[in-house]
Order: structure tokens, then sequence, then C-alpha cells
């Protein structure tokens, strides 16, 4: 499978990046960078407009569509060549000694509008560096890498649409706190802890969380499972 990137310039990459993290439409004057010639700018915002990754919303603005917000969130903002490859990120299942309640991400802006809701936290094993390492350096920016990890296993993830795929790889690891941490909110994902029930009720718009914590109550979690999904 071959994909035409629907970007195929910096400031095209930058429109997306700065509508990316936002709930509301972005005006002209917003995005347009200092000194760039307006004729310049709407000629890459008309070429988004044009392949459905972005629309004028109603009364003043833009906005990032479906299609733009999934192609960012499944191919990364700056894919003016996207590559096909599965994306490999470290995951975490974090709960308490009692597993009733679970910290999740929940997704900021428009991303939260238009696709899944919450996520396990967790990040992109980095280039070159092994997988614990890259899972301690994640807990290390919220100020867990004290916590004791245990490693679970592999999961894999397959979401098929009209018009994308998206295929992660996933290594999970178990974080049990002994309290309810308060994970500090970055730009892109709020962390909230979430009881047990809701959390098996995210099977509809986050079928991943919901199917591995279902697994995981049930002492299944370190078997390997394909998770294929069609939208």
């Amino acid at each position: 499978m071959k994909y035409i990137s629907l970007i195929d310039h910096y400031i095209q990459a930058d429109i997306l990046r700065a509508l990316y993290t936002e709930s509301e439409p972005l005006s002209f004057t917003q995005l347009k960078a200092y000194g760039m010639e307006n004729s310049l700018f709407m000629y890459h915002m008309n070429k988004l407009i044009d392949r459905g990754v972005v629309e004028k919303a109603e009364g003043s603005g833009f906005r990032l569509t479906v299609k733009g917000t999934v192609w960012v969130n499944d191919m990364g903002e700056d894919s003016i060549q996207p590559e096909m490859r599965p994306k490999m990120l470290v995951n975490f299942i974090v709960t308490t000694p009692t597993k009733m309640r679970f910290l999740l991400s929940r997704r900021k802006g428009i991303p939260a509008e238009h696709m899944n809701e919450y996520l396990f936290p967790g990040g992109l094993i980095e280039f070159g560096v092994a997988m614990d390492v890259s899972a301690k350096n994640l807990l290390k920016k919220h100020s867990l890498d004290t916590a004791e990890l245990v490693y679970l296993g592999v999961q894999e993830l397959v979401r098929h649409s009209d018009e994308f795929v998206y295929h992660s790889v996933n290594v999970m690891y178990e974080l049990i706190l002994p309290d309810e941490v308060i994970m500090k909110a970055n730009a892109r994902y709020d962390y909230v802890w979430c009881d047990v029930q809701d959390v098996l009720s995210f099977s509809d718009d986050s079928p991943f969380v919901g199917d591995f914590v279902c697994r995981y109550l049930a002492g299944e979690a370190t078997s390997f499972k394909s998770l294929m999904i069609t939208r």
C-alpha cells in the first residue's frame, strides 16, 4: 500500500501543526507566519482545502476536517513523504493496587472531537534506544521514573478506514501506583483517572483501551493479540 501525501510543503505542515491542538477555528492572522506574503500563505491553504484536509469554519477561520485530523494522528504533520511502516510505541497501563481505577490520556482540541477520546499514556520508542530505556525516559517526563515497571508483552493495533490504515505495535508495561498521582497535561493530552467500569465501556469509542483492560483484569494481558478495527 502506498499513500500520496496530503501535504507537500513545510508551510502546509506548519498549518496542520497549529490547527491540530485547537478546538476552535484559527484565523488567517493567527495562522500566517509574520512576514509571509498573503498570496503565498493562501496558495498553500487552498491546497489543503482542495485536498479535504482543512475547511473554512462557519463565520471565519479555518479548522481541520476529520480527514485532516486522522492524517496528522496517523502520519504526523510533517509527513511530506509518509513511510508505510507500523508505529513502535510504549504504552503504560497505570492503575492502583485495587485495580479499580486507571490513568488514561485524554485527547485535547479537535482530535477529541474527531477521534477516540481516550488512550493509554505512552509514546514512541526512541530510535536506537532499548524499549525499556525508552519507557523509563517517558516516565521521567512525569517524575514517575522511580516507579517499578513490569513488562507485560506486545499488542498490535490495525485500524482500517475509508482512506487510511493506522498500524501500531505497542509494547505494554504495567505501572501500579500506591496513590492516584496527578500527571501534568501537555498541549495534546490531559491525564485523568477513570473508574474501571467506565474504562470497560470504552469498547466503541476507544476499543484498544477497553479490550486490553478487560484482558488485563482477566490475567490475559501477557498473551499477544492483534486487534483489527474497521471504521
